[in-house]
């Protein structure tokens, strides 16, 4: 089903609150690396939002990791985002670049938000839930993305 499709049959009123879709173009890039590594990452994207969680605690914060005992991050400035999660010894580092979609509509997201955990200042966050399309022209979800935290004024 096309995106076009899609949007006109959200629009019929079938009793079904269907969740609206955006189309964009989605850069996934991943790899192994050192606390270094991750540091640099979350530099380069400079964001504006994010939450890492440590062996004993969920925090909130866009500031560069201090603390040695991180087991899970992710950072955005709002549009992209960088996931870190430790492994073994290493961490996974992966960037969500996004972009404008061009005339070939592959990616699509919803945008949705979850609760983090009720002992975080900031528990709701927001994500990108991305589908990418099939050779069958099916969507299938593939990747979600941290962008934010919800706020109810701009939400």
């Amino acid at each position: 089903m096309s995106l076009e499709t899609y949007q006109k049959l959200k629009n019929l009123s079938l009793n079904v609150d269907l969740p609206m879709l955006c189309s964009a173009k989605l850069q996934l890039s991943s790899k192994m690396g050192t606390v270094e590594d991750v540091l640099t990452a979350i530099e380069t994207l400079n964001p504006n939002a994010g939450w890492q969680m440590y062996r004993d605690e969920t925090v909130t914060s866009a500031e560069l990791i201090t603390r040695k005992d991180l087991i899970e991050a992710q950072y955005s400035d709002g549009k992209n985002s960088v996931h870190i999660k430790l492994t073994g010894n290493q961490f996974r580092i992966t960037s969500f670049i996004v972009s404008e979609a061009d005339t070939d509509i592959e990616w699509v997201y919803k945008r949705q938000a979850m609760y983090l955990s009720n002992k975080v200042s900031q528990n709701k966050a927001v994500f990108n839930i991305w589908y990418k399309q099939t050779t069958e022209s099916k969507w299938q979800p593939f990747a979600q993305q941290f962008v934010g935290f919800y706020d109810e004024e701009n939400s």
